[in-house]
């Protein structure tokens, strides 16, 4: 790939710098504490800074300088970087989802005048580097919903890759819980529920302001519950979204394309669901918390989500859905949180026999370079989907 954009390498790391925070209730805790960690004289010194960030230690210990009016000691100074320093690996894996934004923004000369894009060149020709170039690999869904945060904020257009998980979004959720207050339009609890849902925008703070069982709303409950009584599923869905104006205001507001179309897909699946199925309200209700719930399949195709459109996009997928795949670029993200802890464990015993264990979370010591292969194995197969240039994570260690 051919490129001007200075130290890029077909290799290349993205470094990321530990970020120190000066935290006024740090500040105010030690000067509480019976035996703080720096003296007196030093945490006074810190109270100008408060509330600033710095990225990178020698970025830090020069802003420190000016407001000290003495030298600080070898201890002093590794108690106060201890003290400041911002170990939250979520505020972590942001800033790295910012900084592959960033990455990708100068990749494809967004913002730029007069600057040609990096060239690729493979066997059939030379062209211009395109967004459907650019592959960024994950393994949880939860780190593909900050690094999708992350690019829509620089404008980058981006798609996630046969992405399972419809029903496990926050859209199926909200949608259970809107034909919940349908169904029960008197009982409180569910239409407070609703009303802090994306179909109304409601805020927790706005419950005691606003009461959620005025006439108007309990009105337009009832004319849904009426339809949906009537087994008029599509017109119910379609009067929803006219009503709540939710695709204007989540296209408007928040530029968040994703949700608007698992929101359209979702009330398309459930419609279908209800004409092969002749269901009624409640059996509709009962059969999205099995989806939801996962005790149910909805089938082959129904639980993948869609492309937000067929424009040219970043691809964004997890590191197994990458299999196969070839991509000019692509950038590794994630791996700084670990999982959540397992309610059972999967292994191979001794005699290869596979070992599922439903009262333990821990795998016997002896088995537990078997996760650490496969891990090493996804690793492999991630770093291997670049046929021109590879972005790793990067995180040196604090010395000092």
């Amino acid at each position: 790939m051919k490129d001007q954009t200075p130290d890029r390498n077909a290799i290349h790391l993205l470094e990321l710098l530990p970020q120190f925070t000066v935290s006024g209730k740090k500040i105010a805790d030690q000067r509480k504490a019976v035996n703080p960690k720096v003296s007196l004289k030093i945490l006074a010194a810190f109270d100008s800074l408060s509330g600033k960030k710095f990225f990178g230690k020698e970025a830090f210990l020069k802003a420190v300088k000016p407001v000290l009016d003495f030298n600080l000691s070898e201890s002093d100074q590794s108690v106060i970087l201890s003290l400041f320093l911002d170990d939250q690996a979520e505020n972590a894996t942001r800033r790295f989802a910012e900084a592959i934004a960033l990455e990708i923004k100068n990749l494809l000369r967004i913002g730029f005048t007069k600057t040609d894009r990096p060239v690729w060149k493979n066997e059939e020709a030379e062209r211009p580097l395109r967004e459907q170039d650019i592959c960024v690999l994950f393994r949880k869904s939860k780190e593909g919903e900050i690094l999708g945060k992350a690019l829509r904020k620089n404008g980058i257009d981006f798609a996630f890759y046969k992405q399972k998980g419809l029903f496990a979004g926050r859209e199926a959720q909200e949608i259970l819980d809107l034909l919940e207050a349908v169904a029960h339009p008197a009982d409180h609890s569910r239409t407070a529920k609703v009303w802090l849902t994306r179909f109304f925008g409601a805020k927790i703070q706005d419950l005691g302001q606003a009461p959620t069982w005025d006439s108007e709303f309990l009105h337009q409950l009832q004319e849904w519950k009426s339809l949906a009584e009537a087994r008029r599923f599509r017109r119910f869905f379609d009067d929803v979204l006219l009503q709540t104006k939710l695709i204007e205001r989540e296209l408007l507001l928040s530029g968040d394309e994703r949700s608007v179309t698992n929101y359209v897909h979702l009330f398309e699946v459930l419609n279908k669901q209800v004409l092969e199925r002749h269901l009624d309200l409640f059996e509709l209700i009962q059969l999205l918390r099995r989806f939801i719930d996962g005790k149910e399949d909805p089938g082959e195709n129904e639980n993948l989500l869609r492309l937000e459109s067929e424009r040219n996009a970043v691809q964004l997928m997890t590191m197994h859905a990458a299999k196969g795949l070839e991509f000019p670029v692509v950038f590794l993200f994630g791996g700084l949180t670990g999982n959540k802890k397992d309610t059972m464990k999967f292994y191979h015993d001794s005699t290869e026999e596979p070992v599922i264990d439903l009262l333990s979370s821990n795998v016997p010591a002896e088995h537990q370079w078997q996760a650490e292969a496969e891990q090493q194995r996804l690793l492999y197969v991630a770093m291997t989907r670049a046929c021109g240039r590879l972005y790793l994570p990067f995180a040196g260690y604090l010395t000092g």
